[in-house]
């Protein structure tokens, strides 16, 4: 289990880094909103054996795995806001993507394995690439306007 847990935090970073280069130029909804698709579905990871490993994360005493991922996938995702422009280099950036990262993994994970029936995971999708532009446009966090934004 610990090992298929390393394998898949190996490939979901690479899938990760894929979709940040991919939509590199995207307009910045159609780049969160694919951040955030390949979060939830892991692709090619079924939806059992995914809430399998993450719930034996602890057992396995892979954390530092997991936080290796945490740590590559927020680098990433900085560096993917900040060459877009759409991160102030301030100290109050910082403090956005700590919740941004957590507030993603959580929300992928919930998408993933507790979505209530009838609601589409498009629609979960939507939402939460709502939430992201909402902290990424709130005062003080980016300098450029909405209307600037691709």
């Amino acid at each position: 289990m610990g090992a298929l847990i390393e394998r898949w935090a190996h490939i979901t970073a690479e899938a990760f880094e894929r979709t940040l280069a991919l939509h590199a130029d995207s307009p910045l909804p159609d780049a969160v909103r694919a951040i955030i698709e390949v979060l939830v579905k892991t692709p090619g990871l079924p939806a059992d054996l995914h809430r399998e490993l993450v719930k034996n994360v602890e057992v396995t005493k892979r954390s530092a795995t997991i936080e290796a991922l945490r740590a590559r996938a927020g680098t990433a995702f900085i560096h993917f806001l900040q060459r877009r422009r759409e991160l102030a280099h301030a100290a109050e950036a910082e403090a956005r993507l700590f919740v941004l990262t957590r507030a993603l993994e959580a929300v992928s994970h919930a998408a993933a394995f507790e979505r209530p029936e009838g609601v589409p995971l498009d629609t979960v999708l939507d939402v939460t690439r709502d939430l992201v532009l909402g902290v990424l446009d709130a005062p003080g966090s980016t300098p450029n306007a909405r209307t600037q934004r691709r």
